[in-house]
């Protein structure tokens, strides 16, 4: 079912194919965004067409959230809005956006629900709704920002997304090469906003010697969609078994950097050292509201094998409770005291 879940999960800041309301969006899992991508210049909206977005809005939520009665929630609050007239005064696309984002998340408090202007000419010029062009995550080093041996024959790898391209998992074998003689790893997420389920499954494939399931992806009628492992094959040797593993987390970690987090937590192959991580466990697919405006909208559920549920709006919480400042200074301290190191 690896391929389903490929095929079906789409993470916040993954690139796809736009849709309209009712319609489904091709999923792709594209690099993300090194940096968010310019605003598009301000667009003023008149009683018509702010009439429209709302409404569009009301139904791209109602018909294609992943909680239908909360779907359907936000689709009545953000109607009653638009009759008390609470969006006359609006008249610029981004504020409207804002406005309705904040009131659809004040029913759900779903940081992936997204309302933002993205014109279909800049969407083509970005290859994708949220993603970069080649050569922005090229010069972005495909979001991998440090690979070092510190004292104690502790691995420090820090990447700030999970980018699925063949270059990426160049650049993540090359890390895991330099790492592999390491007695103990520290992954520092605190920075990463999450990204490819598929960068997700191959890099946890160097934590475990045979495919173990990680996560299932439960669609909004309830039904399991897919389910993905760990990588059967990575191009490189794999981590001992035994090797203790540390993830540095902050309340900034998101979205697939909390499902890499929160799997390896819940299989025992790491300790979380940090801060409580941000709480975005659904993913999401652009929905174009029209010509300038897109909603990004959750549409799946993860589940976690073991748990049987999620990180949604509560986050991963960390083994080790340390500001994340300070983080990464404790996950090296306890790197080193896991094995004699140092």
């Amino acid at each position: 079912m690896l391929g389903a879940y490929l095929s079906l999960l789409l993470v916040f800041l993954s690139s796809v194919g736009l849709a309209s309301p009712g319609q489904t969006a091709a999923p792709s899992t594209a690099a993300p965004a090194p940096a968010a991508a310019a605003a598009p210049a301000p667009a003023p909206v008149d009683a018509a067409r702010r009439r429209a977005l709302v409404e569009s809005a009301a139904t791209a939520v109602r018909e294609e959230y992943v909680f239908p009665d909360k779907g359907a929630a936000m689709a009545d609050a953000i109607a009653a809005a638009l009759a008390r007239g609470d969006y006359d005064a609006i008249d610029d696309e981004r504020a409207l956006c804002e406005r309705l984002t904040a009131d659809m998340r004040a029913v759900t408090n779903d940081k992936h629900l997204r309302v933002r202007s993205l014109p279909k000419d800049a969407e083509a010029r970005r290859q994708g709704a949220f993603g970069p062009t080649a050569e922005e995550a090229r010069r972005d080093n495909w979001s991998f920002r440090r690979c070092e041996i510190v004292d104690g024959n502790v691995g420090i790898l820090r990447f700030d997304a999970f980018v699925p391209t063949d270059e990426a998992k160049r650049v993540a074998d090359a890390a895991m090469a330099f790492l592999g003689r390491c007695d103990a790893l520290v992954i520092d997420l605190r920075w990463n906003g999450g990204g490819s389920p598929e960068m997700i499954c191959y890099l946890s494939g160097y934590l475990f010697e045979s495919p173990v399931l990680l996560n299932r992806m439960v669609a909004r009628d309830g039904s399991v969609v897919g389910e993905a492992f760990s990588d059967e094959t990575v191009n490189g040797t794999r981590f001992p078994k035994d090797l203790p593993v540390y993830v540095v987390t902050s309340e900034r970690t998101f979205s697939g950097a909390e499902e890499f987090a929160y799997n390896l937590k819940n299989l025992g192959r790491a300790t979380i050292v940090g801060e409580t991580t941000g709480g975005g466990a659904h993913p999401v697919r652009p929905i174009r509201l029209d010509d300038r405006v897109i909603v990004a909208m959750p549409f799946m559920r993860a589940e976690n094998p073991i748990t049987k549920t999620n990180w949604e709006g509560k986050g991963v919480e960390p083994d080790v409770h340390v500001p994340a400042d300070a983080a990464l200074d404790r996950a090296i301290e306890l790197a080193r005291g896991s094995r004699g190191a140092g």
